[in-house]
Parts: structure tokens; C-alpha cells; sequence
């Protein structure tokens, strides 16, 4: 395997596709399943699910030897049997098996009344990490097909389980970052290392179930969105009135929220397949603004944009825009057009 710092598919690392040619990557790194679907057997042999043991820690001073009772080496053993440092974590860290997570997420899925597709499944970073991606099936929203992917991450370097719906598969690293700022509904399950691991993964059943019929509320709600026709001239006070939201006796905009104001309503008419017409062009037009646009900030990297996308103020800007258009609240936008006015007079 090539090392690179994107997709961090290093050495030991192994990135496993079903056969066919619709589950090829950009990378080409990819390796084939010996079957039609990717098998226990298949992680096992290219080292996917490998083994993971805790090793007593021992520092070394001035030729003393000085035990560490409060910490644990993670060693993973290779399908040849060598031994790789995975991470330092304290005595209390709890393993979870790249194995009892794909078992624990495939019987939950089993549970559901959705078809899914296991599409990839691998490590990165020489198996500090695992993911998969399950194709979940398509669904359009205004004409519009959209893929659904569940997909689930993990580290045995410190980093929670993490369970999400993207429209993106996972592929390797710069994948997980993308999608991370590409989630689908509004549910994100994470699990720590610490505790009865083996009861928290079998939860996963009841929490995917719910993480499915939540993005189900999204698609509705979009749906709801898609079908609201809107004045192509009352956008910029549609978009202005979100702004509103929190600081109601403004009088005037600041030339910083009157960026965002034309920018978001700029999205809503060029952005990526939005044409103006409805609130789901409106919406589209912001979460572009809050993904990879100017409202992460122009010089921005692509995994701080990413970040900020995910965890930041921009993950927060873009979930209470949708609840804003959802509430059709007819205050808020005349109030936008009104500050709008004064501040383009001013």
C-alpha cells in the first residue's frame, strides 16, 4: 500500500470494496472481497480484524527501570504475527475490537427494515483506525437523487465509536473528514473506551433504529421544504430574517452579516443544484455557506472546515437554519426585509 498523508492507507493497512466495478475508488488501493459481498473471513485474512492486547508500561531513566501501573500499551498482532504499537492509554481504556463492532453494527442493521450493502471496510494510519460504509439505499428530494451511507469509525488511538449517516461512502481519511461535514439527519452515536464496552455495543440495535427514523424526519422535513414554493425576490429577506433571530432591534446589518446575507442567497440560486425556486434551494444555498463556503471562513483548511462543519459554530448555524425554515416564521422575515432596506439606504 502507498503512504500518503491524505489518505493515510499505510503499510499495514488493508481497504476492502465487494467486487465490481461501482465500488472502485479514487485512490485505486482498494482490494476486492474473494466473493460477491465482504466476508468475516475476508477482514480476517488481509488483517482487518486483527487482535488487540493491553502491555504493561515501563519507562526507562538514567538506567532505572520505573513501572507505570496506571497506563497500558495497545498492541496490535498482525495476521503474520507481528507485534505494532497502537496507542498509550490508562488502565481504565476499554478495547473494542474492529470484529465486535462490525458484528455489533450488522446485527443491528439486521433489525431494520432497510437494505444495506457493507461497500467498505478497513483501516488506516497502520490500524489505528477502522471504518466501514454500508450502502443504505437512494431517496430524491426535488428531483434530486441522493445516496445514504451508514457509516461507522473508530480508533484505537483514543477516538470514540462513531456511528453517522453521510451521503458519502468512507474510503480513507480525507473521506471521514468530508463526510463528517456531509451528515445526514441529525444523530451522531458515539461510544467511548471506557466501561462494559461489550453492553454498549449492544445497544447499538435500539440506536440505529433511532438514527434511522431520524434521518427518516429529515427526508420528511426536506421534503416539507422542497415542495414550499418561495418569491425569487423575497430570498435575501428570508435569509435575513435567520440573522434576526437573536438580535431582534437591530436596526442595521454589519457589513460581516451582510456578506453572508448575499452569499447564502447567491448558494440559493448557483449553488450546487439550487435554482432559486423553493426553501429547499434556500436551505441548500446556507448549508453550502456553513460546509465549505466563506461562513467556515475564506482561507480555512479543508479538514479545519471540516471540523468547524461538524463540531463548531457552523454545525450549529446550519441545523438552526432549518429548524428557522421549518417554523415559517413570517416575523422574522419581514423584520429581515425591513433591516435589509434601512441598511442598503444607509
Amino acid at each position: 500500500m502507498t503512504n500518503t498523508t491524505i489518505e493515510a492507507i499505510n503499510t499495514l493497512d488493508t481497504v476492502l470494496v465487494p467486487q465490481g466495478s461501482e465500488y472502485e475508488m479514487y485512490h485505486g488501493l482498494e482490494v476486492e472481497s474473494e466473493g460477491e459481498f465482504i466476508t468475516p473471513r475476508d477482514a480476517k485474512r488481509h488483517g482487518v480484524f486483527h487482535d488487540i492486547e493491553k502491555a504493561p508500561v515501563h519507562a526507562t531513566l538514567d538506567g532505572l527501570t520505573i513501572p507505570m501501573p496506571k497506563h497500558r500499551a495497545l498492541i496490535a498482532r498482525t495476521v503474520d504475527d507481528k507485534r505494532v504499537p497502537l496507542h498509550m492509554a490508562t488502565d481504565k481504556y476499554s478495547i473494542i475490537k474492529n470484529e465486535v463492532i462490525a458484528k455489533a453494527v450488522s446485527a443491528a442493521l439486521k433489525k431494520t427494515d432497510c437494505d444495506s450493502t457493507l461497500s467498505s471496510m478497513g483501516t488506516l494510519n497502520n490500524l489505528k483506525m477502522f471504518f466501514m460504509s454500508y450502502k443504505m439505499g437512494e431517496y430524491a428530494i426535488s428531483g434530486d437523487k441522493h445516496n445514504t451511507y451508514l457509516n461507522v469509525t473508530s480508533g484505537h488511538n483514543g477516538s470514540p465509536l462513531r456511528v453517522f449517516l453521510s451521503g458519502l461512502r468512507l474510503v480513507c481519511r480525507n473521506s471521514i473528514l468530508q463526510a463528517h461535514g456531509d451528515q445526514k439527519g441529525f444523530i451522531d452515536l458515539k461510544i467511548t473506551h471506557r466501561g462494559d464496552v461489550d453492553v454498549k455495543c449492544a445497544d447499538l440495535s435500539q440506536n440505529i433504529a433511532l438514527l434511522i427514523e431520524g434521518q427518516r424526519r429529515h427526508i420528511e422535513a426536506m421534503e416539507l421544504l422542497a415542495a414550499q414554493k418561495v418569491a425569487q425576490q423575497d430570498i435575501d429577506a428570508i435569509v435575513a430574517g435567520y440573522f434576526l433571530k437573536d438580535a431582534l432591534k437591530t436596526e442595521k446589518f454589519s457589513s460581516r452579516t451582510m456578506n453572508a446575507v448575499s452569499s447564502i442567497t447567491d448558494l440559493a440560486f448557483g449553488g450546487r443544484g439550487n435554482r432559486g425556486e423553493t426553501m429547499y434551494d434556500v436551505l441548500n444555498g446556507a448549508t453550502e455557506y456553513w460546509t465549505s463556503g466563506e461562513g467556515v471562513g475564506v482561507s480555512t483548511s479543508n479538514s479545519s472546515k471540516a471540523y468547524s462543519s461538524e463540531y463548531g459554530t457552523a454545525a450549529r448555524h446550519k441545523t438552526r437554519f432549518a429548524d428557522y425554515l421549518l417554523s415559517s416564521d413570517e416575523s422574522s422575515i419581514e423584520s429581515g426585509r425591513r433591516v435589509l432596506t434601512a441598511t442598503l439606504s444607509a
